[in-house]
């Protein structure tokens, strides 16, 4: 398959096809736990339907803009829906990190984005599921990042839900301490 067909157009990441390829390379090779969020856009059709296609693709690539700079390099940021994007997050010594910078992300998608005279604000529903050695394959972890994702735009969206990992396993590891910028 082409790379044309595995690029979104509009950001230049990934696309769902890509994000999936990638995620199930992580969990084949690398070992070490990991996140997936699933976040979409809560007012995002209220916004299309104000502003315009155009407009609200506009709207769309700043707040993909704004999240590119809070991910770690080593994270992949991917268009995975009309108004949803996925996060495959580094491996990670301790899942408090990811949770932390996607509360950050949170928050950048909340700041006002000024465009053609009108402000428009976006909330965020993040869903996160975690694959961990052992576990699920990185389909099922989508899936249930999916799953998450639902249950906090259905509790009134932006919000965070996870689905986490057995305890023991990141407890039976023997992690490092975290370094600043993780994730």
């Amino acid at each position: 398959m082409a790379d044309e067909e595995r690029i979104d157009t509009l950001t230049g990441s990934p696309n769902r096809l890509r994000f999936q390829e990638l995620l199930g390379e992580r969990a084949s090779t690398d070992g070490r736990p990991f996140g997936v969020a699933v976040i979409d856009l809560d007012a995002f059709g209220r916004t299309l339907k104000q502003l315009g296609l155009i407009s609200a693709e506009l709207v769309l690539l700043t707040i993909h803009l704004r999240m590119k700079r809070l991910i770690a390099d080593d994270a992949v940021l991917a268009r995975i829906g009309r108004c949803r994007l996925g996060v495959l997050s580094q491996p990670l010594d301790d899942p408090r990190l990811l949770m932390a910078k996607l509360d950050e992300i949170r928050e950048a998608v909340r700041a006002p984005i000024n465009f053609a005279g009108q402000t428009t604000v976006q909330t965020a529903s993040i869903g996160v599921a975690f694959w961990i050695p052992g576990g699920p394959d990185g389909d099922e972890v989508l899936q249930a990042a999916e799953s998450a994702m639902l249950m906090a735009r259905d509790c009134g969206g932006d919000q965070i839900e996870v689905v986490a990992p057995p305890r023991r396993v990141f407890k039976a590891a023997q992690f490092k301490r975290p370094s600043q910028g993780q994730v």
